[in-house]
């Protein structure tokens, strides 16, 4: 390849994205998370009050810089919502019932996104090329520019993009410090690590991974001075982390007793005759008096509010109330739901590059230590969310995984068969051709394994077909279009339908069930009706087959795959 040509395919590329991203992003309506989302860290530093919502609060202190130039009003309740810990519900009464902006105060909290989705590119791009070749870094950075995945997460806020960032950057900085220990780089990888522990709990799994990264390395190279400065490399990495921890949450609750924190806490949520030493003891009979004196005496060396980030999840993930969907069948838990979701969402360009990359690994692969650190992500990633997180979030979750498999598979462009040239150079062009016509519904993208975007829901549903709410934008400009004025609406999100000016009578609904616990009416029902694929088919709804009766009938359109529109003349 022409040294010439590099830069301007590099930055072609990069513009590339960037504007899928920003036009895509544009088009969208407010999903479901991002209500809380958006909201937490400005709620943060306009009060000083932090919220509780299962993660490290680093990715919504991110999302603030763009919104201190907004002027944005709170609702007058907003103190008691914060005392009941109800992010969801404060964040929809700033955006919809405080006269803001919403869609502008959205729009600002995304722009960091935004920002580091285009960057995380940048590095791709620059550890693909440094382990095999200029040629793979700008193929590993073109899987990432055109992934429908990529591109649907890209643009929201969630925690998804900025953890997998530093997850990425993390076990980068680690691999480099494994290579050459210097001061330097290692407080480079416990910066990375700290900020990936601080965007994400999910990122906690980056220490298991260490652990297993430096022990092949260290096998690999079997120096017992290389151990000494491994181990105090790898406890200078997990002092930094911890110290990070602390400094996030201002130290609050550090250094005090689990029981003193418990008794001080003002918010109304906590149940202090449910939670107090003599409950708590009691879990553990056999060793009740210790556990008593652990809670009461012993301080605790994290923040109490890191504490309850930590505990919410659980209380959220194995209560049983989320619902997986595939292949035809419901169940709170499949386990192979995430290799099901993950070999119909990626497009068959991927995969055939993984294959090649497996087949081939002996005759492409660089280092052990380096291979080491692509597949070690991966894979860990993938298993953690395939067996111990019972949350239905589609293959948004496997996101912190992608990264690593775009490197990985980047090796393939060093084989020199003109067959394989031949079919990846085939396979590229599909996978753009995929991007450009699905754009913007990235979220709806399903390969040929599935029957494509139309018949994907089918297959799985829920997030791997929307995030929640996504096409109201979509669905008010398709009203005004054809001149309906008014419609029957069953959807899944958290978006206010009245905010966009969309006249509808409710239908049975995920946002009604879970917001005004509303009893399903299922009967058949005339008009103009759009329906959620997710409600189409049951999923999250209390009875399954509230929707069956459509399925004697044929949409009359589609909005982004997934909002199906009817015109029922006669029950």
């Amino acid at each position: 390849m022409d040294k010439r040509l590099v830069p301007a395919i590099f930055f072609l590329l990069l513009i590339t994205f960037g504007t899928q991203l920003v036009l895509s992003t544009l088009d969208k309506s407010i999903i479901s998370d991002e209500p809380a989302h958006a909201i937490r860290g400005y709620y943060l530093l306009k009060t000083g009050n932090l919220l509780i919502y299962g993660h490290t609060p680093l990715s919504h202190f991110l999302t603030v810089p763009f919104l201190t130039f907004e002027e944005i009003k709170l609702p007058s309740n907003h103190e008691e919502l914060y005392l009941k810990n109800y992010p969801t519900t404060l964040g929809e009464a700033i955006l919809f019932k405080s006269g803001n902006n919403a869609d502008r105060i959205i729009f600002l909290a995304r722009l960091p996104i935004l920002i580091i989705s285009v960057i995380f590119g940048i590095f791709i791009f620059k550890l693909a090329k440094e382990l095999y070749g200029v040629k793979a870094g700008l193929f590993a950075l073109f899987l990432y520019s055109f992934n429908p995945v990529v591109l649907s997460i890209g643009g929201v806020i969630t925690t998804d993009m900025a953890a997998s960032f530093f997850i990425f950057l993390a076990v980068y900085a680690y691999w480099n410090m494994l290579k050459k220990m210097t001061k330097w780089r290692v407080l480079l990888a416990g910066l990375f690590f700290a900020l990936a522990i601080s965007t994400r709990l999910t990122a906690f799994a980056l220490i298991p991974i260490f652990v297993i990264l430096g022990a092949g390395y260290y096998y690999e190279k079997r120096k017992k001075p290389e151990l000494k400065r491994l181990l105090l490399g790898f406890v200078t990495i997990m002092l930094i982390g911890y110290l990070m921890i602390n400094a996030l949450y201002g130290f609050e609750g550090s250094f005090k007793p689990l029981g003193k924190n418990i008794q001080d806490d003002t918010a109304l949520y906590v149940d202090k005759d449910k939670y107090n030493a003599e409950t708590i003891s009691a879990m553990a009979p056999l060793m009740k008096g210790a556990v008593k004196f652990a809670v009461n005496r012993i301080p605790v060396m994290v923040p109490y509010p890191f504490l309850k980030d930590v505990f919410s999840v659980p209380a959220v993930a194995f209560t049983g109330k989320s619902m997986f969907y595939v292949l035809g069948k419901f169940s709170t838990w499949f386990w192979y739901y995430y290799p099901v979701t993950f070999l119909v969402k990626m497009h068959l360009l991927i995969l055939a590059a993984l294959a090649l990359s497996i087949a081939f690994f002996k005759k492409i692969r660089a280092g052990m230590t380096a291979e080491l650190m692509l597949i070690l992500p991966f894979t860990f990633l993938f298993l953690f969310f395939m067996f111990f997180i019972p949350i239905e979030n589609g293959i948004r979750y496997l996101l912190p995984a992608l990264p690593f498999l775009f490197v990985f598979v980047s090796k393939v462009v060093k084989l020199r068969s003109k067959i394989v040239a031949v079919v990846l150079a085939l396979l590229s062009i599909s996978y753009v051709v995929a991007a450009l016509t699905i754009f913007p519904a990235y979220s709806a993208y399903f390969n040929e394994f599935a029957g494509g975007p139309n018949t994907g829901y089918k297959v799985t549903a829920g997030s791997n077909v929307e995030l929640g709410g996504e096409h109201m934008v979509r669905l008010k400009n398709y009203m005004d279009e054809k001149g309906i004025e008014k419609i029957k609406l069953s959807y899944g999100g958290g978006s206010d339908p009245d905010y966009y000016g969309i006249s509808r009578n409710d239908l049975q609904s995920i946002y009604l069930t879970y917001q005004t616990n509303i009893t399903e009416d299922c009967g058949p029902t005339t008009g103009i009706i759009a329906v959620s694929s997710s409600n189409l088919i049951g999923l999250h709804m209390e009875n399954q087959s509230c929707f069956s009766w459509l399925n004697d009938y044929e949409p009359i359109d589609k909005i982004g795959y997934s909002l199906f529109v009817y015109n029922i003349t006669e029950k």
